[in-house]
């Protein structure tokens, strides 16, 4: 009894040590944590009129729409119980903004995603609790907590790209947090993610984790574009309007200037009739009269004008989409002045603005169909001091925030005037409506069907920051996919013919240059009616048909080589175990065996029993001359040492045979 009492007093002044010590930590907690609030307190948030401190991060400062363009931290963090937390996530977001050119609205949507992984840090009360309490940090955090969370999200995801992405977001969260850790320690995660542990990229990483978890990723449709008999008569009926852009500024100058005062719809009978007589013969093609019965006579109704003029903007924005493939936000972000011409004379002009998605300046070429368009739309603002081409979808009812709030809104407006003119609007891959970005992937296929260079150029006019969008637009657009397929086939032709004339000329070297001149000769000696050029011809049509099949590769190597290689085949090519030389000396070789990924920049040339040579290996004609005169000692006194020389040689004695076959070209050098 007297021992256990011993005992307790013993340690009765430790635990008030240990109670000291956690106050006074809290203490300073607390106190790091109110400097690094009043570091920031006056900080304006990017892109926007709120401050750091505040509940709502928002571009507009009168939006009551939840969501739109603001971050609403009542919704992720109670202020009241998890201040810190807010703290943090206000700071990460503010750095993430900054450092990746993010704008609000798709900050929002970011930590939408990771509400999973902030509810976790909500869940173990880490950063949590009122002024003065003791807080435990994010080393709190286990490699459980973040693998729980991972694996939900990428069993959630509906594509592998959602699930990459998330991925990637939490890993910047977590790098930001990491940045503020440097001044408390509490923001700091100690536990490092599982893509670093592995020693792969997020992508990779990802790839093999949803392998494991046996996920079966819905392969993601893309952005389906316009079809041609959607978009010409778009086009056609757009076009309609603009040609009648002075008769419609005249007719919109004077319904404005006739209305009594104070009402958008109350005229007096003279004006209706002069509408009904001046107005509907110029448009009565483009809009039937629609008419009202005002107590015992008929005149012509507002409603007409009022369906005409949101038609007109329709066909305005038709346009704009059509040339310049802005997204539904930004061409709702126009503003007046934004098209100037060039000052050049090639006529043209150019749309100046910041996309919102990345903050970025950019200046679009556009055709002077889209200038007279923009200018269209300035000339029908329903409110003459917005700065904004389209504040309002009617042309009486000006928009609070002087243009038109809401993407669903413009949508509306597109679809109301394929509607109109029994337009097909309707995606054949999904079934759904058509959207304005639809309008972008459709001038993202013209691009690409125009030019070699389609994913820069989709990525510059587009504002882009990677390669990976411009590819997702193009792969899945039904243009750019019919005129890649349409170029592949030209290029299998032109490279098959190639080849035939060669091994019918016994041109051919390397192992399956050999084996495609005796198959030429065994070809031959089948087709005894046929004439010479009818041989090659057939020849020819069937080596472009294993290029299409995809039967054999084709390509050229850096070396100057083609590789005949059968894409199928399962075994490992001597450029894959040149590539994975250093990195897999203690791999079974059986399972070697299986790495079959070919790598044309570590072509083995004519060692490889894949390789052709032909007319096209110029490269190494080049290289074996010059090799020649370095052994004659015509570069003077560069690379004369032994082993120089012996290398020469010995790229000499192995294609010199090969170049004196092919281009009839001999080296009378004794190698």
């Amino acid at each position: 009894m007297s021992s256990a009492t011993v005992t307790l007093q013993e340690h009765k002044p430790t635990h008030i040590h240990e109670s000291e010590k956690d106050e006074a930590l809290a203490k300073a907690q607390w106190t790091i944590l109110r400097d690094i609030e009043a570091e920031y307190k006056d900080a304006l948030i990017p892109g926007s009129s709120s401050k750091f401190t505040e509940d709502d991060w928002r571009i507009d400062p009168d939006d009551t729409q939840v969501g739109y363009e603001k971050i609403p931290w009542n919704v992720y963090v109670d202020r009241e119980k998890h201040w810190p937390l807010l703290l943090l996530c206000k700071l990460v977001v503010l750095r993430w903004m900054k450092n990746r050119d993010t704008q609000l609205h798709t900050l929002d949507n970011m930590l939408s995603q990771l509400r999973p992984f902030i509810e976790v840090i909500k869940r173990k009360n880490i950063l949590t609790g009122r002024d003065g309490d003791f807080l435990t940090g994010l080393s709190q955090i286990t490699d459980v907590d973040i693998s729980v969370v991972i694996d939900a999200a990428l069993t959630e995801s509906n594509n592998l790209e959602v699930a990459t992405r998330f991925c990637h977001r939490l890993s910047d969260f977590v790098a930001f947090s990491n940045f503020f850790g440097e001044q408390l320690s509490l923001f700091s995660l100690e536990q490092p993610l599982p893509w670093t542990v592995a020693n792969k990229t997020v992508t990779k990483w990802v790839e093999i984790r949803s392998s494991d978890l046996s996920l079966v990723f819905k392969e993601k449709a893309g952005y389906e574009a316009l079809p041609p008999e959607t978009t010409q008569p778009l086009i056609e009926r757009s076009m309609a309007f603009l040609d009648r852009a002075d008769k419609l500024i005249e007719f919109y100058n004077d319904v404005r200037s006739s209305r009594r005062k104070g009402e958008h719809r109350d005229f007096l009978a003279s004006a209706l009739r002069r509408f009904e007589k001046k107005y509907v013969p110029k448009f009565n093609d483009l809009l039937p009269p629609i008419h009202a019965k005002v107590k015992t006579r008929v005149f012509i109704s507002a409603s007409w004008w009022s369906v005409l003029f949101k038609l007109t903007k329709a066909a305005c924005v038709n346009i704009i989409l059509l040339t310049s493939g802005l997204r539904n936000i930004d061409v709702r972000h126009l503003k007046v002045g934004c098209c100037k011409p060039s000052g050049r004379v090639d006529m043209l002009y150019y749309i100046s603005t910041y996309l919102k998605k990345t903050g970025n300046a950019i200046h679009i070429p556009v055709p002077e169909q889209t200038f007279r368009a923009i200018r269209l739309l300035e000339q029908l603002k329903t409110d003459q001091n917005s700065e904004f081409i389209l504040d309002s979808c009617e042309y009486w009812a000006p928009s609070k925030h002087g243009r038109i709030a809401a993407g669903t809104l413009l949508n509306n407006m597109l679809r109301g005037f394929a509607d109109h003119f029994s337009i097909p609007f309707i995606r054949n891959n999904t079934g759904t409506e058509t959207t304005a970005h639809c309008y972008r992937s459709t001038v993202a296929g013209w691009l690409g069907a125009s030019s070699s260079l389609s994913v820069l150029l989709v990525r510059r006019l587009f504002g882009h920051s990677n390669d990976v969008m411009p590819t997702t637009y193009l792969r899945n657009n039904p243009l750019f996919i019919k005129q890649r397929q349409k170029e592949k086939e030209a290029v299998a032709k032109a490279m098959a013919l190639n080849m035939a004339e060669a091994a019918r000329n016994g041109r051919l070297g390397g192992t399956k240059g050999l084996q495609l001149e005796r198959g030429y000769e065994q070809h031959k000696s089948l087709s005894f009616a046929a004439t010479d050029a009818e041989i090659v011809q057939e020849f020819s049509e069937m080596l472009e048909q294993r290029i299409l099949d995809e039967t054999v590769c084709g390509f050229m190597t850096p070396f100057g080589v083609r590789c005949m290689r059968n894409p199928a085949d399962s075994s490992q090519p001597p450029c894959a175990k040149k590539a994975h030389r250093d990195k897999v000396k203690d791999i079974d070789k059986k399972l070697l065996d299986l790495m079959n990924d070919i790598n044309p920049q570590m072509c083995i040339g004519s060692k490889c029993s894949e390789a052709m040579i032909g007319p096209w290996s110029e490269s190494i004609l080049k290289s074996l001359k010059y090799y020649e005169s370095l052994i004659r000692h015509q570069q003077g006194n560069a690379f004369t040492q032994e082993h120089f020389i012996e290398s020469a040689r010995q790229f000499i004695r192995q294609y010199g045979p090969d170049m004196k076959k092919v281009f009839d070209v001999e080296v009378t050098i004794n190698v």
